[in-house]
């Protein structure tokens, strides 16, 4: 298991102040098992997480960029591709993203498998993540979620915060054989 901080800065600079904070922090936050810092895909604000997550990694952290699928036509997955090469991209998680606040999503057909299908497909060696909720029961249809988003590629899942231990422990058992 990693530990990872996300920051949701709106700005490069933003983001420049917050590792700059993080770094005063790393020694404990080190100590306890953190060396990744994700950043999500907030459209509202201008930051690129792809961007975001080069930054990260100049300031020595693994860098983990959300990809929203919903923002993602199909037709765009070959230039995310490249654009990940090219930034030195090699983890990522994948996320459906909240709808937005008009209109319908831009990529309806673009969803979280489909997502990961595709980047692991054309980039076996791209760690891609899969969101999911450990707020919610690891009921069937939960955990066929995960399972179907661990078939279509994903290497491992990140969560929202978990509040209680025993949250934790449910979901631990509920996933023990699942994951890679």
């Amino acid at each position: 298991m990693r530990l990872s901080v996300e920051l949701v800065p709106r700005t490069l600079g933003d983001l420049e102040r917050q590792l700059e904070d993080l770094a005063q922090l790393a020694p404990q936050l080190v100590a306890a098992g953190l060396d990744t810092v994700n950043v999500p895909s907030a459209p509202r604000y201008a930051l690129d997480p792809i961007d975001a997550c080069t930054l990260v990694a100049a300031h020595g952290w693994h860098g983990v960029p959300h990809l929203r699928s919903m923002d993602l036509p199909e037709a765009e997955y070959a230039l995310l591709l490249e654009r990940l090469e090219k930034n030195g991209v090699d983890e990522l998680l994948v996320v459906a993203g909240d709808p937005p606040e008009h209109g319908a999503p831009r990529a309806p057909t673009s969803t979280p498998c489909r997502l990961l299908r595709a980047l692991t497909a054309a980039r076996p060696t791209l760690q891609c993540y899969a969101a999911f909720d450990p707020n919610g029961t690891p009921d069937a249809e939960s955990l066929a979620r995960i399972d179907a988003k661990l078939e279509a590629g994903a290497t491992g899942l990140f969560g929202q915060p978990a509040f209680d231990s025993q949250t934790m422990a449910r979901w631990q058992r509920a996933l023990e054989g699942r994951l890679p």
